[in-house]
């Protein structure tokens, strides 16, 4: 019987320990998933599949958004690691979801850009969804209007324009995504902006900005200055001073309603979407 000792042995307890004492910081990725898929293998030495897993997917975001039969095509993954992959992933998305809170400000067009691709990180299938903001721009809440790209289903727009209005926010934000394309907008994502502003205009309530995330980027419409007629200097003036002249009138009434953050907010900056 050989008294060689084996290098392996206690690795598993050295890593975990490590993990506990010194935090992930120091970890390679291809270590955190080898102690990942220590919860479904007892005995495997899971060490060379987190390899695999990287190199078949590119990077730990794939790995943790592909699906059950993507995973399964490795070597060394079965249901059980899959499984474990997949919750650990769904884990991921919601965390990111939560990653705005109500009442946090998203007055910057780089921070809304952040939130809507954290809103449809490894989303599969193309969807539309609303951002409802309070009048400083603080976030409230977010839904899908719709499932399916704009050209084939169109989006209800009194069913939009309900949820809208039952929601009592005076600044919205249409945000949408291309899942397997460019963040470019195509003419039916801009003929949908503006019939969407056209119509919440009407109804007292600013749609703010439509945000396309694409397969490999994020883009503003608003900030690329894409319907200028929509977001110029001219129409928020406009707007203004609508805005004005209502709150004019409901203060005869003893009724005050105000839209926007007050001039001297002193969170407002140059590149405010304001």
């Amino acid at each position: 019987m050989s008294n060689k000792k084996n290098i392996h042995e206690g690795h598993r307890s050295r890593m975990v320990s490590r993990l506990i004492r010194d935090g992930g910081e120091g970890f390679e990725t291809h270590e955190i998933l080898e102690m990942l898929l220590y919860n479904s293998s007892k005995r495997c030495n899971t060490n060379p599949v987190a390899h695999k897993l990287l190199e078949e997917f590119g990077t730990l975001t794939a790995v943790l958004t592909a699906s059950p039969e993507e995973l399964k095509k490795v070597n060394g993954i079965g249901d059980a690691a899959a499984s474990l992959i997949l919750t650990v992933g769904e884990v991921f998305r919601r965390a990111l979801k939560e990653s705005v809170t109500k009442g946090e400000k998203l007055s910057k067009s780089e921070d809304v850009k952040n939130f809507c691709s954290s809103i449809f990180l490894a989303e599969k299938s193309e969807h539309v969804r609303m951002i409802f903001l309070d009048n400083k721009y603080n976030f409230v809440a977010q839904e899908i209007i719709c499932r399916g790209s704009i050209e084939q289903v169109k989006p209800d727009m009194m069913e939009m324009f309900q949820k809208t209005v039952r929601m009592h926010c005076p600044i919205v934000m249409l945000t949408h995504n291309h899942p397997t394309g460019s963040e470019i907008p195509s003419n039916e994502d801009k003929k949908l902006t503006r019939s969407v502003f056209n119509l919440l205009y009407n109804a007292d309530i600013y749609l703010a900005d439509h945000i396309i995330v694409g397969k490999y980027g994020t883009l503003s419409m608003r900030e690329n200055n894409l319907l200028p007629d929509l977001w110029s200097q001219i129409a928020k003036d406009r707007m203004e001073q609508e805005q004005k002249e209502r709150e004019a009138k409901e203060q005869l009434s003893g009724c005050t309603f105000g839209w926007y953050a007050d001039e001297n907010d002193e969170d407002d900056d140059e590149d405010d979407i304001e």
